[in-house]
């Protein structure tokens, strides 16, 4: 039996399809996005040191495209590595946004709307996203530091 992938479940690869008796498609189980199709969890979000959310990294470019778009839970953070504005072209739903320097410190922070756009920003290097509200109960403003924890002690401030 031929095994194929569903292209159209996975954008971070193509596959060919074989239309014979014996083809059965599967979904894709894509190491590059992880075996649903969505990023992978990375770790934790420090807010100041705090421990406050899951984290998933958004750091190659079918990571970052993806994002938050086409998902029926939005996970806890996300952060966009090496992209210092968002759209919200495509979404359905407002989110936080924070745009961070180098060191993790939060240069601005903002509502994301559906349709909506952050433009970069002097000294912003990454982008940190969460569903609304979630800065406000985590202590997110302008000057805070952000910092990822995988357990290595990468990332900024890690």
């Amino acid at each position: 039996m031929v095994v194929v992938t569903r292209p159209d479940a996975c954008p971070a690869r193509t596959a060919r399809r074989r239309w014979e008796d014996n083809v059965r498609i599967i979904p894709c189980a894509c190491p590059v996005l992880g075996l649903d199709g969505h990023t992978v969890p990375v770790g934790r979000l420090l807010v100041d040191g705090r421990d406050v959310a899951d984290l998933m990294l958004a750091d190659t470019w079918a990571r970052r495209a993806r994002g938050m778009l086409g998902r029926r839970r939005l996970p806890e953070a996300m952060w966009f590595v090496g992209e210092p504005s968002v759209h919200g072209v495509g979404m359905t739903q407002a989110l936080d946004v924070a745009q961070l320097d180098a060191a993790g410190v939060v240069v601005a922070v903002h509502v994301l709307r559906p349709f909506g756009l952050v433009a970069p920003r002097r000294g912003a290097v990454d982008v940190l996203e969460a569903p609304l509200g979630s800065f406000e109960r985590w202590g997110v403003r302008a000057g805070s530091r952000v910092a990822r924890d995988d357990g290595t002690g990468s990332g900024p401030g890690g």
